[in-house]
């Protein structure tokens, strides 16, 4: 009788657990991140009777979380791209609207300026034809001076993003290297923290809409993760910093600059994905380009 009663204890423990663990999911089904956990359950080792071995119950052997490593690595890839493809259109559409648009574009007063000048070669001896050259002349003037004014107020908004990129890459990196201390340490007792390991999946993800990442896991479950080149973001516990700094050859376009320890080093050109990458590739796809390109058409006409 006292076997069958162990036997009976042991199964409503078990379903005990497994409520819990289920309560658990639901509670969480709308945090960000979060993974279902299931139960791992077995029989308890049976025990020898002259009949033959006697089964004495079931436990739980582990709580385990449905989790992907593939999808997860593709998410966080997907994040990237789509925060880089964001950032970068967001960008290009307001310069193409400034560019082709009928009040802010200077096509118009092109048109306008050499429609002006056909007229007074005709008739050069014509005074209001030749004052109209002028004053065409100054509206050409005035529509390259405020498409200059609004490329420096786009590039100016860059400039702030990436101080304010790089502030939430480095507070995203500073949670990830704290989450690797915490998972390392509570998986000194052979089991997964499920938890610690969802908000640290999380907190990667968040990273990877500000800048593209390559993660590298170490034997001890901590996450290593590296940027641009290669530079080493977050290695355990210890985390290293990005800045966004006046320009060396033209103060008035920021760079970013990797700090670990004493040292610095300019990985601009090496940045890729998340809003960062994509505000980096628009300027040096398209508006640095386009100012040349502006100055010379203008020095040109």
């Amino acid at each position: 009788m006292a076997d069958l009663l162990n036997i009976g204890l042991s199964g409503l423990s078990a379903a005990k657990t497994k409520l819990s663990v289920t309560g658990h999911n639901i509670t969480n089904i709308n945090t960000p991140g979060y993974t279902r956990q299931d139960t791992v359950q077995a029989t308890r080792t049976p025990q020898f009777s002259g009949a033959g071995y006697i089964g004495s119950g079931t436990s739980l052997t582990d709580i385990r979380r449905s989790y992907n490593e593939f999808l997860t690595t593709q998410l966080r890839s997907s994040t990237a791209l789509n925060s880089d493809v964001k950032a970068y259109k967001s960008q290009i559409d307001q310069l193409d609207g400034l560019l082709a648009g009928t009040t802010t574009g200077v096509t118009p007063s092109l048109q306008a300026f050499f429609s002006a000048m056909q007229t007074a070669a005709e008739d050069p001896a014509n005074i209001p034809a030749r004052q109209l050259v002028l004053a065409e002349a100054e509206g050409l003037a005035r529509r390259f001076n405020n498409i200059y004014d609004n490329i420096t107020s786009q590039n100016s908004f860059i400039n702030k993003q990436l101080v304010t990129t790089t502030e939430q890459i480095n507070r995203l990196a500073q949670t990830v290297g704290s989450l690797n201390a915490a998972i390392s340490s509570a998986g000194t007792n052979g089991q997964q923290p499920n938890d610690l390991l969802d908000a640290r999946d999380e907190a990667v993800r968040q990273l990877s809409t500000y800048v593209g990442v390559t993660v590298v896991v170490q034997d001890d479950n901590s996450f290593n993760l590296s940027i641009g080149s290669g530079q080493p973001l977050v290695v355990g516990s210890t985390v290293n910093q990005l800045q966004a700094v006046p320009g060396r050859g033209d103060p008035n376009t920021f760079e970013i600059d990797f700090i670990s320890g004493g040292s610095r080093q300019n990985i601009t050109g090496s940045i890729s994905g998340g809003e960062m990458g994509g505000l980096l590739r628009y300027r040096t796809e398209v508006l640095d380009p386009t100012v040349n390109a502006l100055g010379r058409f203008s020095a040109e006409h």
